[in-house]
This record gives C-alpha cells, sequence and structure tokens, in this order.
C-alpha cells in the first residue's frame, strides 16, 4: 500500500512526520507496540484511556474522531462476556458514551462513534478509551502493550468512578519488568471523510527511511515520528501481519 505521509513541522533540531493507515485514518495512539498482554479489574467498572495534549493534536486540526480501535482480550472462560462503551473526555468533560453492540474477543476491534468528534483548537486535554461496563471476575477485556516501555500518566490511564478522578497502572507495581508497566492498546481514529472508520488491523508497525535509508530501530506503532533535523526525503514502509513482509515505499515528503 501507499501510506500517504505528511511532514507535520520542522525546524533546526527536529524533523515531525506524520501519516495516514492505508485505510485513509490516522490512527492517533500512545501504544509503542501492539498487544502483549491484557487485564481486568476483578468485575468492577473501569474506563481506560489515553491522554493528549493541544501540541499532540496540532496535525489533526479541521478533523473528527470517527472510531476508536482497542485490543480485546481472549475469553478465559467460555461462558464469560463484557458489555462496553466507547469513551471520550474533552477538557475534563465526557462528550462520547457509544454502546458497544458486538466485538470479536482476541483481537484489535473498532468501534465507530455514534457521532464523529471534530478536533478543534481549544482542546487542551482529550482522553480517548472504553469503559469496561461489566465483565467476569476472571476476565482480563482490555489488551496493553509490551511491559517496560509505559507511558505514565499518558498511555496508561483508568478510572473507577466514570472520569472523576484517573489513576496510571504502572502505579500498582513499580518493577519495570511488571506487566502493569505497559500502555492500552487504543487508537483514535481521526479522518475527514465520514465514511471512512475502519484502519487495517493486519499493519502492526511502520519503518521510517531518509533517502532510502532506514532510520527507525523498532518499528513505530503509531502515526507520528520525530528525528534530529536533517534535509532529505523521507518515506514509509508497513510491516503486515497478511502477508509478514514489508510495503512498498510510500510518497516522499522533502524537508
Amino acid at each position: 500500500p501507499k501510506e500517504m505521509i505528511y511532514a507535520i513541522d520542522s525546524d533546526e533540531q527536529t524533523v515531525k512526520l506524520g501519516w495516514q493507515d492505508p485505510s485513509g485514518l490516522f490512527g492517533l495512539t500512545q501504544a509503542q507496540t501492539s498487544s502483549r498482554k491484557s487485564f481486568g479489574n476483578e468485575g468492577e467498572n473501569m474506563i481506560v484511556a489515553h491522554k493528549y495534549n493541544k501540541e499532540e493534536l496540532a496535525l489533526y486540526q479541521g478533523l473528527s474522531i470517527q472510531s476508536i480501535s482497542v485490543a480485546i482480550g481472549k475469553k478465559r472462560e467460555e461462558s464469560a462476556t463484557a458489555q462496553f462503551k466507547t469513551a471520550v473526555f474533552i477538557n475534563g468533560q465526557r462528550v462520547d458514551s457509544t454502546p458497544v453492540e458486538s466485538y470479536e474477543p482476541g483481537t484489535l476491534n473498532t468501534f465507530v462513534l455514534d457521532t464523529p468528534i471534530p478536533i478543534t483548537s481549544d482542546i487542551t486535554d482529550l482522553k480517548v478509551g472504553l469503559e469496561i461496563v461489566e465483565h467476569h471476575v476472571n476476565e482480563w477485556p482490555i489488551g496493553a502493550d509490551e511491559a517496560g516501555r509505559v507511558l505514565k500518566g499518558i498511555g496508561d490511564l483508568f478510572s473507577e468512578d466514570g472520569g472523576v478522578t484517573w489513576r496510571n497502572l504502572s502505579d500498582i507495581v513499580t518493577n519495570p519488568e511488571d506487566l502493569s508497566q505497559s500502555n492500552w492498546v487504543i487508537f483514535a481514529n481521526i479522518s475527514k471523510n465520514l465514511n471512512v472508520n475502519y484502519r487495517t488491523n493486519h499493519i502492526v508497525g511502520y519503518n521510517v527511511y531518509k533517502d532510502e535509508v532506514k532510520i527507525t530501530t523498532d518499528l513505530q506503532y503509531h502515526s507520528q515520528f520525530t528525528a534530529p533535523f536533517e534535509e532529505g526525503i523521507y518515506t514509509l514502509r508497513a510491516f503486515s501481519l497478511a502477508t509478514e513482509e514489508l510495503s512498498s515505499p510510500s510518497n516522499g515528503v522533502r524537508v
């Protein structure tokens, strides 16, 4: 696929890039890898979320959140079911509670919002996530990424009181190798086209190239990348689970 790459910004110190998934959606996330494990809350209601500030949202002004993708854990008890609602908070106020009608355990699910949410310049605090309305006490319904790569207070937020107060998953245990040192696997799927809602789930990351030389050590799971400033032509190649290989290079952006 020819991913559409954009130059967000550059100055004397840095180059910032952003790109769309081949579906046409920007995948805004704090997750660092695909889902490696899952968590529950012993049957109690809980909201999990990622947090974004005004600077992180600058690329998306004038676009809208169309859907939310979340890694749902595998069933541990065949008879168990969980109920979810999407959850979006703007400047502390909840603006979305779309009920989830169906989902598939053990994979990344995309839930289309009842009403798209515009990204505007007055948003200083955006939280995007999923409410576990009900779940079996032995179930772990929410996926998280690789342990030890947590963005504390940004990628691991959870609330047990409907979003009034927020805690960090990483505060539960301080050992960096502990499973709690992880981010939730959540994407805010953003676009201008209201008909584009579902991301390309089989793509698990991107390599970034400058003048055809790879400059990323790890696959980039989210759709933004910042590097020290260097002039050149920047391109992407996506890694797909469907083909188990990299895509052809995307269009290039000269910086």
